[in-house]
């Protein structure tokens, strides 16, 4: 706006700012048992939602195809109310935002990935060890990348890499180096 321009933002730029501030500062200054919590709902908030969307990709192509490349008799005999259903219910009807594949793999990566850093920051946080103060900075900053690398992947190659590559790297460094602290610390 003309306002930001000149250095000064109106009410409801001012108001964005200002809660983007208190979101940094509640996620800076909570405990680390806290964010270990809230890091755990954030991660299991968005695998379930990669599931469902699996499910409604599945629905709007028919394309029923595991990772394994098996394809179960009975989804693809899924049909009448019930399927009628789900359709409704996931709302599986226009276009699919990303392949099939694109769908399984983004959950697989996850599912390869994630449970093991909180593995690591659920022990830590319940070790009674002296936690780092940088720690709870560490799991958001692994929840932000991984939420990246989550929306990058299913663009299907539209944002190029190495963007995809870099989130990857800043999640799985933050769990390394949360690993080495508890182990070594």
């Amino acid at each position: 706006s003309a306002h930001a321009a000149h250095g000064f933002l109106d009410s409801s730029e001012a108001r964005d700012e200002r809660e983007l501030l208190h979101i940094v500062e509640t996620m800076s200054t909570m405990s680390f048992e806290t964010a270990v919590l809230k890091a755990s709902a954030a991660l299991a908030l968005k695998i379930g939602v990669l599931h469902l969307m699996t499910v409604r990709g599945r629905l709007l192509t028919g394309n029923f195809q595991t990772s394994r490349k098996a394809v179960w008799k009975e989804d693809s005999e899924f049909t009448g109310p019930f399927f009628q259903f789900f359709k409704t219910v996931l709302c599986a009807y226009g276009p699919t935002i990303a392949t099939i594949e694109r769908w399984t793999g983004c959950v697989n990566n996850a599912a390869e990935n994630e449970p093991y850093f909180l593995a690591v920051a659920l022990a830590y946080a319940k070790s009674g060890l002296d936690i780092p103060s940088w720690a709870t900075g560490a799991v958001w900053t692994y929840v932000a990348a991984r939420y990246a690398h989550c929306f990058i992947y299913l663009t299907g190659g539209k944002v190029p890499q190495p963007f995809r590559a870099v989130a990857y790297t800043i999640s799985l460094s933050t769990m390394l180096l949360l690993a080495a602290s508890a182990l070594f610390g």
